[in-house]
């Protein structure tokens, strides 16, 4: 059932409950209304007939007449019943206006047993003003009476004369009216009004009310209906549509539009799916995260349920165990596990189901496919539900067989290096025996080694002190020298090293490729004249470039080496010398030569067209027959610059 049907059916039920207690209501809401009616009627005739009663003793007393046989029905209390009988003999509903005693007589009729009750009422109770009560007459009506007390008072004395005269008329139970004292209780003056008219009356209008408040009700019930519609079940409507939408997986769905308390309800359901997207995509990035590690791992790693069943695996444990996917998933842990490595597996198992530890680490034998063993340390953690329940077991498996045959093979290389140590002790002791033997036959030799040996000696001082001067000679020479292995510098002086701007050889042995001390446009031509020195198609090699210093400076150096075999393998020892100030040099002699020469260019021409111009002279002095005025006797040649006569 729809809310907007259960809350019309609460509606309905309200109202018809509302209804109900109106209608039970109704009979004593009516005997209510008529009681409380015929109260304030029956005071009413009360002080009207007080009123007449006060007006018929005064009109006794002023009139003077006697009190006798004649005069006695112009009393109150007479002329009051007699217009109680009239009264009661035209009306035809029931009601009646009576005064009433215990006896009847002297103005009084004989009261019933109601009217007794309430005489009795008034004489146990002398303070009580009046009596209402409902009682059912001889004809099964319903009826009321409302009773008020009437007392002997000075009106009383005043109709009755002097005190000593007797008022025989009145009987002979009553012959002295002055008898009565002021306050005694005479009888009662009894109204009585029959309930059936007035509470048919009071019913109808209460039924004209009952219709008219159930058309309020009805009318509330309907706006009532309309504004839950309007401002609960439609905006509860969009609310269940929006949930079932994201529900249904679409999180981009907003809720817009409505008001009061469910555009907050509403605003806190964006929060949620805006927080619930957030948390799917953290969960699928942590999923996928969890996948890539799962599938790419380099170990083997397991999903295994509480009973040892295997629930996920990666390729990489189906490659360790020899298993596919779908064949491995079929079998158990304790399956492929060595028999005997279950039982310490399925204690380390049953401590974390236990709470002692959280996760666990063994080394274990995995029995692959094919029947062969496979070396592991597996390790567990045990994840639980939220409730503490156990759920899984999480197991990474890393391969350690190579780390196991290693260690076998240590303990089988251990095995025999303890075999050869006693082999070796053996043949200690039998060379020590042997040394006894030879030591003996040693002595006789000692003397002659001990000559030789002084010859030795002398002969290494010899070589000592030319090692001392050769290490001298290269350690304080300012050329650098070098031995270069495989691009690398295996030994350099600290010539070498202040050449190429390097405070020690250490910064250059075995720390900086020999390539990058020299420029890269000079590489190339360096690489190959090194190449074919080592490959013996020269046994010396000399070439200039350029160096690189630690700073990047180039210089211009000089490098005379050749091809020697250092350490077993074939490297170059060579003489580096700093040429960059005689190059500097060089470069400033050939621009001063070039100087020169253009000078001497100009000069020279100049000269020789001189020595033209003097011969010319010369020779016109001489066809003139004067002596030749300019001596050029150093322009012809001498005896020693003529050619020889075999040239």
């Amino acid at each position: 059932m729809t809310l907007s049907r259960r809350l019309l059916g609460t509606l309905l039920v309200v109202l018809g409950i509302g209804f109900a207690v109106l209608a039970v209501g109704q009979q004593y809401c009516v005997r209510r209304w008529v009681e409380a009616n015929v109260q304030d009627n029956a005071e009413r005739v009360h002080r009207i007939v007080l009123a007449m009663r006060q007006l018929y003793h005064r009109q006794f007393i002023d009139s003077g007449l006697p009190v006798d046989e004649g005069t006695l029905g112009f009393l109150p209390a007479h002329a009051m019943q007699r217009i109680g009988r009239d009264l009661e003999s035209r009306e035809t509903t029931g009601l009646s206006v009576r005064n009433v005693a215990v006896d009847a007589g002297e103005g009084f009729d004989q009261a019933d047993d109601v009217e007794m009750a309430a005489i009795e009422h008034f004489r146990a109770d002398p303070q009580a003003q009046s009596r209402f009560v409902a009682f059912a007459g001889v004809d099964g009506q319903r009826y009321y009476l409302h009773a008020r007390p009437i007392r002997a008072d000075q009106g009383c004395r005043e109709c009755s004369g002097a005190a000593n005269v007797r008022l025989t008329a009145a009987g002979p139970e009553r012959d002295d009216a002055i008898g009565h004292r002021a306050g005694d209780l005479q009888g009662i003056l009894s109204i009585r009004v029959p309930a059936t008219p007035l509470e048919a009356q009071a019913r109808a209008r209460l039924l004209w009310l009952l219709g008219a408040a159930l058309a309020a009700l009805a009318l509330l019930g309907i706006g009532t209906a309309w504004a839950v519609d309007r401002h609960v079940i439609r905006p509860l409507r969009r609310l269940d549509e929006h949930i079932q939408v994201v529900a249904g997986g679409n999180l981009s769905r907003r809720i817009t539009g409505l008001k009061g308390e469910f555009g907050r309800v509403g605003e806190a359901c964006n929060r949620m799916a805006e927080n619930l997207s957030w948390e799917l995509a953290r969960r699928e990035e942590s999923d996928r995260r969890f996948r890539t590690i799962f599938e790419q791992s380099a170990f083997g790693i397991a999903i295994v349920a509480i009973d040892g069943r295997w629930l996920r695996v990666n390729q990489r444990l189906g490659e360790m165990l020899g298993y596919g996917e779908t064949e491995l998933l079929s079998r158990s842990l304790g399956e492929d596990t060595h028999a005997e490595d279950v039982a310490a597996d399925r204690d380390q198992m049953q401590r974390m189901l236990d709470r002692e530890v959280d996760s666990a680490s063994i080394e274990k034998r995995y029995r692959r496919k094919g029947g062969t063993i496979l070396w592991a340390t597996t390790t567990m953690a045990l994840v639980r539900q939220e409730n503490g329940e156990p759920a899984y077991f999480i197991a990474a498996v890393e391969d350690i067989s190579r780390r196991k045959e290693a260690e076998l093979a240590r303990q089988e290389s251990d095995t025999a290096r303890d075999a050869a140590v006693e082999a070796l002790r053996a043949g200690q002791r039998l060379a020590v025996d042997e040394q006894r033997q030879v030591r003996r036959a040693t002595l006789s030799l000692l003397e002659e080694a001990t000559a030789a040996r002084i010859a030795s000696e002398e002969a290494a001082a010899a070589l000592r002190q030319s090692e001392e001067r050769f290490r001298a000679l290269v350690e304080q020479s300012i050329a650098g020298i070098y031995i270069r292995q495989d691009d690398r510098l295996r030994y350099v002086n600290p010539g070498f090293a202040a050449i190429f701007g390097y405070e020690s050889a250490a910064d250059l042995i075995d720390r900086v490729a020999a390539h990058e001390l020299v420029s890269p446009e000079d590489r190339t031509a360096v690489r190959e004249s090194i190449g074919r020195c080592l490959e013996g198609e020269s046994s010396s090699m000399s070439y200039t470039c350029r160096g690189v210093r630690r700073d990047g400076q180039l210089i211009e150096i000089e490098v005379h080496a050749r091809r020697f075999d250092y350490l077993g393998k074939p490297a170059v020892i060579g003489l580096v010398l700093d040429i960059t100030a005689r190059k500097l040099a060089e470069q400033e002699l050939r621009r001063r030569n070039d100087e020169l020469e253009r000078f001497n260019r100009a000069t020279v021409g100049r000269e020789l067209d001189m020595v033209g111009l003097k011969k010319r002279i010369n020779e016109l002095s001489r066809e003139l027959g004067r002596e030749p005025p300019y001596p050029l006797a150093f322009l012809q040649p001498t005896a020693d610059s003529e050619p020889s006569p075999g040239g």
